[in-house]
């Protein structure tokens, strides 16, 4: 086993986050490359492949714990130039058997128990860990130091393997280019809502406006003897005249169709109202216009 020298300085939280993000997006490459290596193998071995998928999973997270053990750091770490400060095979065994082999044996006997009680008392016991991590999570983006609560208990504190080289900062620059990039992502954010904004705003208002209009008409049964009655989808002559039966509620469309014209699907070209589907009546016994 090879013993990683490090350099006695603490690693920053931003390098721990990316060696542990990296380490992820290994373990999910090897599960894709394995997934479509699988795919062309026969349906029988991809049922039983998919049936015992937690422990595919569990045999690649072992693959690369065993780079670690063997190396004293993992390849995420590798990449980011870090490791821990005290990392015998032991301690390497055990962290493996706590952040791996833990988790998979609370999930197969949660699975495995068929009494609702016992089921429910180790599913409060994973629930209660992942709440345990959640917290020192954030405590770590607060304070730094350990990264998860596994490294805490058995004090693994990851350092730098070569000392980290800090060159000047120009603060200036920083600053703005931080400065463009809100205001660029606030313009982004902005521009798109004020125009949605401004789109409902307009079509509320014509909506409203004639609403009221159309409910004054009626309301005043602006009757025009001996004109003809419009469909007010194809503006001509109506056949088999229909309106809506709540056509006095201002709510409700109350202009006239033709009975082929009076379609739920459309909205009413005059006041942008949908038409009830059932709702028609046939008009009989007098002619009028309605604009």
């Amino acid at each position: 086993m090879v013993v990683a020298q490090t350099c006695g300085s603490p690693a920053l939280r931003v390098v721990q986050l990316d060696a542990y993000v990296l380490d992820k997006e290994i373990e999910a490459y090897l599960e894709t490359q394995l997934k479509e290596l699988v795919s062309y193998l026969p349906i029988s071995v991809t049922i039983v492949f998919q049936r015992y998928i937690a422990e595919v999973r569990v045999i690649l997270s072992g693959v690369l714990w065993f780079y670690r053990i063997f190396r004293g750091f993992s390849p995420g770490q590798e990449m980011m130039e870090i490791a821990y400060r005290y990392y015998p095979k032991k301690v390497a065994i055990s962290h493996f058997l706590a952040v791996i082999i833990l988790p998979y044996i609370l999930e197969k006997i949660s699975d495995k128990i068929e009494d609702p009680e016992k089921k429910a008392f180790i599913q409060k016991i994973i629930h209660f860990g992942r709440l345990l991590e959640f917290l020192h999570h954030f405590y770590f983006l607060n304070k730094g130091g350990f990264s998860t609560i596994w490294e805490r208990i058995l004090g693994l504190k990851a350092e730098y393997i070569t000392p980290p080289t800090l060159g000047l900062i120009n603060y200036t620059s920083l600053n703005r280019e931080l400065l463009w990039h809100s205001y660029r992502d606030l313009l982004l954010l902005a521009l798109p809502l004020g125009q949605t904004a401004r789109q409902l705003w307009t079509r509320w208002r014509t909506r409203r406006a004639l609403k009221t209009s159309a409910a004054k008409k009626f309301l005043k049964q602006n009757m025009k003897p001996f004109s003809p009655i419009l469909c007010s989808r194809c503006d001509k002559s109506a056949v088999i005249p229909v309106q809506n039966q709540n056509a006095n509620i201002s709510e409700q469309c109350g202009h006239i169709f033709c009975l082929y014209c009076y379609d739920s699907r459309i909205e009413c070209p005059k006041c942008g109202l949908f038409l009830v589907k059932g709702k028609e009546i046939r008009l009989r016994g007098f002619t009028y216009h309605v604009e």
